[in-house]
């Protein structure tokens, strides 16, 4: 991408400007360790800068490309995984996720009525691929201390995880289908590992693994 005067599209270098001054207060106050800012406007950069460090420990400056880990922001990307091939026409969103995944045929509910004892019982409909990209499945994450189906997560599949750095996309998923739903399919919102779940979808239905997918068809690194 050009980068052009920002007077040419619209923009005022001076106030511009103050966006730096902001940026060094939060890296000054030892808010956040390093920045960098970029403003665009069709197509053409009007700001692009870089504050405090990349690396503190090491000492290492910050780069306007410096490699950030993005945590859940990749759950976008894996959406968008899932969206180009259900364009394609290899999947409805209705469809049933055991179809693709079978570890997910089985799948119990964890009755949350009164004085059930933490009884499971059979879902009142499927989980679909649409379940999944709402965060509606009844999955979870095990970042609720109270919840009982959490400390499941915490036990059985993060403690595995943690002994096994080298735990598949696959493996994980099948952990992951041991435990009970925390609801029925479709009838609540729980932020969730669904869209680990959704990487692996991807996985199966293109042939190629989730990291080749992701290379080969949507981070394209810019020439």
């Amino acid at each position: 991408m050009e980068t052009v005067q920002p007077e040419s599209m619209g923009f005022s270098s001076q106030r511009l400007e103050r966006i730096n001054r902001v940026m060094q207060r939060y890296v000054d106050d030892k808010k956040l360790a390093g920045i960098v800012t970029l403003i665009a406007r069709h197509g053409k950069i009007v700001h692009f800068d870089k504050f405090g460090m990349a690396d503190i420990r090491r000492k290492r400056p910050m780069q306007t490309d410096s490699l950030f880990r993005i945590y859940s922001m990749t759950k976008p990307i894996t959406s968008t995984a899932v969206l180009m091939l259900f364009e394609e026409g290899y999947f409805r969103l209705t469809d049933p996720v055991h179809e693709y995944i079978p570890v997910f045929k089985d799948v119990k509910v964890l009755d949350s009525s009164p004085n059930s004892e933490k009884r499971l019982i059979e879902p009142r409909r499927l989980i679909t691929i649409r379940d999944l990209l709402t965060h509606t499945a009844g999955l979870s994450y095990g970042f609720d201390d109270n919840f009982y189906i959490d400390d499941l997560y915490r036990k059985n599949m993060w403690a595995k995880l943690d002994r096994n750095r080298d735990m598949t996309l696959e493996e994980m998923v099948t952990e992951i289908a041991k435990i009970p739903l925390a609801f029925h399919p479709g009838s609540n919102y729980r932020y969730s590992m669904a869209v680990d779940v959704l990487g692996y979808l991807v996985q199966v239905v293109s042939g190629v693994s989730f990291e080749d997918f992701l290379k080969q068809r949507i981070l394209i690194r810019w020439a």
